[in-house]
């Protein structure tokens, strides 16, 4: 090229514009060189200038490269642009090669011989296509959408671990890049045929029709090309494949070509369904163990309840024979009985939220609180607590379930108080839930504490200074997450806790039972 060829670089950053300046400088040959600091300058310069090729950053300041790349094919479809970019990535690329950039380039790859040839060879296709419109305007317009997927894909995934494919849909032609046949083991021309049917029969059987849906509607409809299926190798064996693909449409709505990339993602599937067959296998053992424990809990009731029931009748038999330590024994004996009952009780109602069978119905929350402070009406009394509520509202759920939740929280508010008790229970909507709270002036519970409490036999405090299970707020857990809400609490020692819950609100239908 003899004549002065005339580059403008649109770029934010004056070190960027300098290094270009200066590759174009080392590059050898007549170049003169505009700078335009942002888009909107550039554009200007396009209008004012006769400019022979375009160095565009990908970002820039308002407007970003790929708008700029946009309006510059718009308005100057014969001038050829090269983007440039700080860092690799697959993703602009494609855009860029797909909006018509001849080249896309990073910034740290920027030499005078890469530039030079990126500049030479981009202008060379210019005058090219410059030489075809002026013969015929029709025929160029097609060379030019041609033009646009030629080997540009090739360019912009270089390097990259994609492969590449491009299918001429008139010809029924496919290219398949060096990168494709390495992935499905087909390294040799003679190993591959250039065609669709070739590609279609390498599908696995169970992933054959809805991959060639997903194709046929992304031409006849144009919906989204983005599909993981299996493709088989050489061997026989089968590789897990992402694909995506972008196709080209004439004039009159058909498709004429579509270019795409796969990438192997077979590790990624396996670990995928190792981690499913694990998570499968823990709710198995899950289950089983809770059945367990319900079956188990269920089977220790009757011979606890005999050696409560025996131990009473001896105490009675035996009467004043039984000295002070005898009655001491005795005591021993039936409190521990009753502590066992206790839990097993617990541990049943635990087990019972997942086995027993739904009754789901619209729960007047008010009404529940009421029939709970009746039940707890000893204590309060024995306390001097004073409980306040707000209007609570209906949630659709076990009638049992939301009794639990709120007898367990304001029993463990009258237990858990060094001082006379003061609660409140309230409930807001949250989204599409009702976020229920209890708040409490009791000890409080400190930081590191508040998720290990609603662990299962989690304990703070002795049995002797706090008595209880331990499954309570456990048990508040799990039927919260039954019904798709969640169970937290926030507190600070000394000064009280607030636990909230939330629960689904009522629904139109009545009743339903699973």
């Amino acid at each position: 090229m003899n004549a002065a060829l005339t580059i403008l670089a649109i770029d934010d950053n004056i070190d960027d514009r300098e290094n270009y300046c200066r590759a174009l400088n080392k590059a050898g040959e007549d170049y003169r060189y505009l700078e335009a600091s942002d888009g909107l300058k550039g554009l200007k310069t396009l209008q004012e200038k006769a400019i022979d090729c375009v160095l565009l950053d990908y970002s820039l300041p308002g407007i970003n490269g790929l708008d700029i790349l946009k309006k510059i094919r718009a308005d100057h479809p014969l001038i050829p642009v090269i983007l440039l970019t700080g860092q690799g990535n697959e993703s602009i690329a494609v855009e860029a090669i797909k909006h018509g950039a001849y080249d896309y380039i990073t910034k740290s790859s920027v030499t005078p011989e890469r530039l030079q040839l990126a500049i030479d060879s981009s202008i060379k296709h210019s005058r090219m296509r410059r030489d075809i419109l002026e013969k015929d305007e029709e025929i160029a317009a097609k060379t030019t959408a041609l033009w646009l997927s030629e080997q540009r894909y090739e360019l912009a995934v270089q390097g990259l671990s994609v492969g590449v494919w491009d299918w001429d849909i008139k010809s029924n032609a496919l290219y398949w890049s060096p990168r494709f046949r390495e992935i499905i083991c087909c390294n040799h021309d003679d190993e591959l045929k250039d065609h669709y049917e070739e590609w279609e029969s390498r599908l696995h059987p169970e992933d054959r029709e809805h991959t060639v849906n997903m194709l046929m509607g992304h031409l006849q409809n144009k919906g989204p090309y983005d599909v993981e299926y299996r493709l088989r190798r050489k061997d026989g064996s089968y590789v897990w494949i992402h694909a995506k693909g972008q196709a080209v449409w004439d004039d009159k709505g058909d498709a004429t070509r579509m270019v795409g990339s796969i990438e192997d993602i077979t590790d990624r599937r396996h670990a995928q369904t190792e981690r499913d067959n694990m998570i499968s296998k823990l709710t198995q053992s899950n289950s089983e163990l809770e059945r367990f424990a319900y079956v188990c809990s269920h089977d220790l009731q009757e011979p606890l309840r005999m050696i409560s029931n025996f131990s009473e009748r001896l105490e009675k038999h035996l009467g004043q024979e039984l000295d002070e330590k005898g009655q001491h024994y005795m005591k021993y004996i039936m409190d521990g009985a009753g502590q066992a009952r206790q839990l097993i009780s617990d541990v049943l109602n635990y087990a019972r939220v997942d086995h027993e069978a739904e009754h789901l119905d619209n729960i007047d929350a008010e009404r529940t609180l009421t029939g709970v402070l009746r039940d707890l009406s000893a204590r309060i009394e024995e306390t001097g607590a004073n409980i306040t509520h707000d209007a609570l509202p209906q949630v659709h759920m076990q009638p049992t379930h939301l009794r639990q939740i709120l007898q367990n929280l304001i029993g463990n508010a009258l237990k858990f108080c060094s001082q006379k008790p003061h609660i409140h229970v309230g409930a807001i909507q949250d989204g599409g839930m009702w976020r229920f709270f209890v708040r409490d002036n009791g000890i409080g519970i400190a930081s590191e504490h508040l998720e290990k409490i609603f662990y299962i036999f989690q304990r703070l405090h002795s049995r002797e200074k706090y008595p209880g299970t331990g499954i309570g707020l456990a048990l508040c857990k799990k039927v919260t997450q039954k019904y798709g809400g969640q169970i937290w609490v926030e507190s600070m020692p000394g000064k009280g806790s607030t636990f909230y819950f939330t629960l689904p609100p009522e629904t139109n239908a009545r009743s339903e039972a699973a």
